[in-house]
């Protein structure tokens, strides 16, 4: 195979010319590695070279994302009575036209005079200008900030051309008569705003109204990073709920998060002065942050309680995840205030959820363009829907539940092992036979059939010895490890061992089921199977 190995791509990766690429990397890597060696990512079009910002999931891989999703649609879809579309990658220019990327979805960048490297100019003043937010400054000012500064190409020290904007998204031409132009669409979201009319009348015109979407998006970085941080192409959760202006203070199930704790980092503590190691979250339950000011809105709020719930269950700590309310000139001109969920990673403080109130900009905006008509009528009055959107990251949130799932080789066992939720881990259980004889395999075969009926994910291992097969299970995440062994035959049970403390019960074998379903939704402890034995 010719290329990179994975472990020597991420290294690349995290090395890039760019302010943010502060990875320790050691941690990192071994996750990569691992990654690779198991089967759940791997660079795209590996035997070639790879290409920078897309990657392949593989069996694992896709396993895990496939119960991120679906604890996603659970969770925030159906529960909450929303409904679900599944839009096209391509759209026409005229939806981004109206949506504003054509005219301003681009990043600034500034190349080297002399060996043409390519920088992301906001990033590269940052990093070698002293720390300088210059986020959203015109190009001309970010020019004038480079002379100042005497900021040089890091890679060999010759002057940078002057900033330009570096267009980020993918064109194409559909069609061989009278081509169309179009794009790669660079967020999913559009789709739901220009199918809107058609959904709200299938839906007999309730209001509010959630329309969710998983899809692909498509945006060409200047210099993708970091492994599957920064992609070209990625995996987006969104939700648009439209909801009368009315209605943000009206949230139907407020009640019932209310009270729950959450994590904030508010914006008078981001211009207090302090640098960022020294910022304190604010910690405190939804409603108080509500009734205090600090959240606009209680929509905004019940989210913001309803992701802290979702992080906590895909185990990633509560403080190692916090809510950054964004400042003014990092907010849209049409919200009110956005914040955005940030996990503390090896590669420092990382956005993985958006969460935005963008009233009827939208709506209105394809309205003008498209010659439409797009309004709804509530309590005798017509009105443009506004929206409030919680935009996830899923491939940002894959990464983060893996390091944080990641116990290191000598921790607390002589191999390195996954800490992943049952709800999440791609198998849920994996069987084997003691032996592969006496009846022990054909036993451990029904037990696999059985339980993969019931909506298990399941593997059988019937190599090696007993202590590899549970090192090979703990480093792929799977929580649980059924063995069939000469008791079984006997008195019908087997013994069932828990992947977190390795200790082992024994279980009737007609009542596994049962058992595990209990485990995985976590009405019952492993300590309440029954005694543990050697």
């Amino acid at each position: 195979m010719t290329g990179t190995t994975t472990k020597e791509h991420v290294k690349n990766q995290s090395s890039n010319n760019n302010a943010d690429a502060n990875a320790t990397a050691s941690t990192t890597v071994d996750i990569y590695d691992l990654f690779a060696r198991r089967g759940f990512l791997f660079p795209g079009s590996e035997m070639y070279g790879g290409l920078s910002g897309f990657y392949d999931y593989g069996p694992l891989g896709a396993g895990l994302r496939r119960k991120l999703v679906e604890l996603w649609r659970q969770e925030c879809v159906r529960n909450e009575g929303y409904v679900e579309i599944d839009g096209s990658n391509v759209l026409r220019e005229e939806v981004l036209e109206a949506s504003g990327h054509v005219a301003n979805f681009g990043d600034p960048i500034t190349r080297c005079k002399e060996c043409d490297e390519v920088f992301r100019a906001d990033h590269l003043i940052n990093q070698e200008g002293g720390g300088i937010n210059v986020e959203g400054l015109p190009n001309d000012e970010m020019t004038r900030i480079i002379s100042e500064k005497k900021i040089k190409c890091s890679s060999c020290g010759g002057l940078l051309l002057p900033v330009e904007t570096f267009p980020l998204m993918f064109g194409l031409s559909v069609g061989a008569r009278n081509p169309v132009k179009a794009y790669l669409r660079p967020e999913t979201a559009q789709n739901i705003f220009t199918s809107f009319q058609r959904v709200f009348k299938a839906e007999r015109e309730r209001m509010p109204l959630g329309i969710a979407q998983t899809g692909r998006s498509f945006r060409n970085e200047i210099s993708p990073r970091q492994g599957i941080i920064r992609l070209r192409e990625f995996t987006q959760m969104e939700i648009e709920i439209f909801l009368s202006p009315d209605d943000l203070n009206k949230h139907p199930r407020w009640n019932e998060l209310s009270e729950t704790q959450v994590r904030l980092l508010t914006r008078d503590e981001q211009k207090s002065g302090k640098s960022e190691s020294e910022f304190k979250e604010l910690e405190c339950t939804a409603s108080e942050a509500l009734a205090s000011g600090v959240i606009p809105s209680q929509y905004m709020a019940y989210w913001i309680a309803k992701e802290t719930l979702f992080y906590l269950k895909i185990g990633i700590p509560f403080d190692k995840f916090r809510f950054r309310h964004l400042l003014e000139d990092e907010t849209p001109f049409y919200s009110t205030g956005n914040f955005d969920l940030e996990v503390m990673t090896e590669f420092g403080w990382k956005e993985t959820i958006g969460n935005a109130y963008r009233t009827d900009h939208d709506l209105s905006s394809h309205a003008k363009r498209s010659g439409s008509k797009i309004e709804v009528l509530k309590d005798g009055q017509k009105f443009t829907p506004h929206v409030f959107e919680p935009s996830w990251g899923l491939d940002r949130m894959f990464y983060c539940v893996m390091e944080y799932a990641y116990v290191p080789k000598d921790t607390d066992r002589e191999w390195a092992w996954l800490r992943l939720s049952p709800k999440i881990a791609p198998v849920t259980v994996k069987v084997s036979p003691l032996m592969k004889r006496d009846g022990l395999d054909t036993i451990a075969g029904t037990i696999l059939a059985e339980l993969m009926r019931a909506g298990f994910d399941c593997v059988h291992d019937d190599s090696g010895n007993v202590g590899k097969r549970y090192a090979r299970a703990d480093e792929v995440g799977i929580p649980y490890c059924i063995t069939v062994d000469y008791q079984s035959k006997e008195d019908g049970t087997v013994t069932i061992r828990n992947r977190d403390t390795m200790k082992q019960v024994r279980v009737k074998m007609d009542h596994l089921k049962e058992t595990l379903t209990d485990l995985v939704e976590g009405t019952k402890r492993f300590e309440d199977l029954g005694p543990p034995i050697n």
